[in-house]
């Protein structure tokens, strides 16, 4: 059993990789590779991925997240290669 912290509650433990469901928004921006500040932007202006909001705590579904990386994902064989020296449309 778990020795408690200082506060008395129960130390916070990692759950098994087996058992996750959703990430934390600062594990769910790390998996992204983005920033956490970068991933609150896009929740501000509505572009993040699905998430849930309980709270203060926001957390985003794994099969949901997948899901959204998928739909998102950019084939460069369909829209061919990008000329040398080139930035692409914004």
């Amino acid at each position: 059993m778990p020795k408690p912290n200082r506060s008395g509650a129960a130390p916070r433990t990692r759950p098994r990789p087996d058992l996750v469901l959703a990430l934390r928004r600062t594990d769910a921006a790390t998996a992204l590779g983005w920033t956490e500040g970068y991933l609150r932007q896009r929740e501000a202006d509505g572009t993040a991925p699905p998430h849930v909001r309980t709270g203060k705590v926001v957390i985003y579904p794994l099969n949901r997240l997948e899901e959204w990386i998928q739909r998102n994902t950019i084939d460069p064989s369909v829209i061919g290669p990008r000329p040398v020296g080139t930035r692409p449309a914004a």
